[in-house]
């Protein structure tokens, strides 16, 4: 596992940096659903020292804790995008109807974050946040994702309100 405080230590962030921002970025280089994630780097920061260090600062096995404080963090203010309402629609068809009339959009935004995961912990961040998870909801899931590029750019314009 790339543990968060070593990761943070390699990277030698200012002081002024937030533990926030620090989890944020963390979470963005963990992204293996995301091609060139440092290409990303600017929507959270605009530290040039931060930017060029994070290009050797990649994520490898992450720390599903600071994954979870991450997705949990998460909250829709805006009309939901697209893939949202497709994921809700093909990944929550296995859950019990007890617990699908208690879920908000932003419990199936949390999942939807966590299905595009790092596949090495994606099911144990997912349980954390969501604990439903059989192998019908993995089957759905994995099939949504393998047909489905993950919309981070509306989780990032989601980071920023």
């Amino acid at each position: 596992m790339d543990d968060f405080d070593k990761w943070g230590r390699a990277v030698k962030f200012p002081s002024v940096f937030s533990m926030h921002i620090k989890h944020r970025l963390y979470f963005l280089m963990a992204q293996t659903h995301v091609p060139e994630p440092i290409n990303h780097v600017h929507r959270i920061t605009t530290d040039s020292y931060v930017c060029n260090t994070l290009r050797s600062a990649d994520v490898k096995k992450p720390d599903v804790d600071v994954l979870c404080k991450v997705i949990s963090s998460l909250r829709i203010v805006d009309e939901p995008f697209k893939e949202l309402h497709d994921f809700r629609a093909e990944c929550t068809g296995a859950f019990p109807m007890s617990q699908l009339g208690i879920m908000k959009l932003n419990d199936i935004l949390h999942m939807y974050v966590c299905a595009y995961q790092n596949p090495l912990v994606w099911k144990e961040v997912w349980k954390r946040i969501a604990p439903m998870l059989s192998h019908q909801v993995i089957r759905d899931v994995e099939t949504f994702i393998a047909k489905n590029p993950f919309n981070f750019e509306a989780v990032l314009d989601i980071f920023n309100k």
